[in-house]
């Protein structure tokens, strides 16, 4: 049996937690067709627009400080905390952006507090000075070249690249070092792109290499699975059918799917993989583990939408909130936090002891749930299986035998 959560458990979570995600608006000025608010898939409220009040950020920041006020007093080195903006077209609602930066800069937290966005770039040229004075990071999504980046379409149905591919360009022309150092892009692969025109273009025009994601396999709905499969491509098929596979996974490394494939193998079986310096003075039979590989509850973010609904992630359904934020207070139970994730865990406890991967799990929970709202695992691993994963990632190693130093000495893990 996996470890059961307390309050106390997620409280530590809120003293240490990375990332606080606001999702600043519902609205978009795309209607990119594959995008996971899109018809193709459900698992998310309906979308109608709605703005994020003020006061739910307010609220939330008041609720996190108060928490970190007597955990930071104490602490030797200032913790960090990133401040991300979501939507939508975060953009869309720069008013608010302002009004909480300069909230939280107002507060005198002993903490850093650094600034974050996943942008679609349409708005970019207005408010690219803003951005570079805040510091922030910029997640950009775009495909690629004007062929690869279709699916990106408008409201009206017009393409999206020319406008975005022209206020990137003059953000890199205004602001050189800010675009080398902020400034990265999440590439979609789909039925109009390989990686070998989503590379080139990227290192031809940015000289940079984007984080390259296949169509989010969960809460497809089913009346657009047969669209989604249309659209669908396999990373590690399109690498092996590249005429340039070997120069690609070079300049992929961990975005390449085998190289991928190896580190998680030889993380999970090696057993020279630590994710905490203090589980190199522990017996590694006592460590206590969590069920599956879900991180629990604001381990890593928080993120809070439009609505005021409180999950751990933005990439999860939100069925899945474990409190909310309205324009009085933050109703969010660190006590009931834990007794809501336990129960979740319980569910699929007895099929993970037959599973031989069940120690080094990488499955989230949260996608784990079918239609029928039950939780059941699709991946389990036998003995056979983890044999194979290792013969294939020892394979692999023998023809790239400089690869073993690369991961050990360039990836690091969050």
């Amino acid at each position: 049996m996996g470890v059961r959560l307390s309050g106390k458990d997620i409280y530590k979570n809120l003293v240490a937690l990375r990332q606080v995600i606001f999702e600043v608006t519902e609205a978009c000025n795309l209607s990119c067709e594959y995008c996971g608010y899109s018809t193709m898939y459900d698992g998310y409220d309906k979308r109608e627009d709605k703005r994020m009040p003020f006061a739910y950020a307010k609220n939330i920041i008041d609720y996190l400080s108060s928490i970190w006020r007597d955990s930071d007093s104490e602490a030797e080195i200032a913790p960090v905390t990133t401040l991300g903006f979501y939507g939508g077209e975060p953009l869309l609602n720069i008013d608010l952006i302002r009004q909480i930066v300069s909230y939280i800069e107002s507060l005198g937290l002993k903490r850093t507090i650094r600034y974050a966005m996943t942008t679609n770039a349409t708005l970019l040229n207005h408010y690219i000075d803003y951005l570079v004075e805040k510091d922030f990071t910029l997640l950009v999504s775009l495909d690629g070249d004007k062929d690869s980046n279709a699916y990106r379409i408008t409201k009206d149905g017009c393409p999206s690249f020319d406008r975005v591919f022209e206020n990137l360009q003059y953000c890199k022309n205004r602001y050189p070092a800010f675009f080398e150092n902020n400034i990265s892009f999440n590439s979609v692969l789909q039925d109009k792109s390989s990686i070998d025109q989503i590379v080139y273009f990227f290192k031809e025009n940015f000289g940079k290499i984007p984080r390259i994601g296949e169509l989010n396999p969960f809460h497809v709905d089913s009346n657009h699975l047969l669209k989604y499969k249309g659209m669908f491509r396999s990373k590690m098929d399109c690498l092996s059918h590249s005429s340039h596979r070997d120069a690609i996974a070079e300049e992929l490394f961990m975005e390449d799917s085998c190289i991928s494939h190896v580190f998680n193998t030889l993380r999970y079986n090696s057993g020279n993989f630590f994710l905490y310096y203090r589980e190199l003075f522990i017996d590694s039979s006592l460590i206590q583990r969590t069920t599956t590989g879900t991180c629990t509850p604001f381990m890593l973010r928080m993120f809070v939408t439009a609505r005021g609904k409180i999950l751990p992630c933005e990439k999860i359904s939100h069925d899945f909130f474990y409190g909310k934020v309205d324009k009085e207070r933050v109703n969010l139970n660190v006590d009931d936090v834990a007794i809501q994730y336990n129960q979740y865990v319980q569910t699929i406890e007895k099929q993970c002891t037959t599973c031989e991967g069940r120690n080094n799990c990488p499955q989230c929970i949260y996608e784990l749930r079918n239609k029928n709202g039950n939780f059941c695992c699709t991946e389990m691993i036998s003995r056979k299986d983890i044999e194979q994963n290792l013969y294939s990632c020892y394979t692999y190693l023998q023809k790239h035998p400089h690869l073993y130093q690369q991961l050990v000495e360039n990836v690091s893990f969050m």
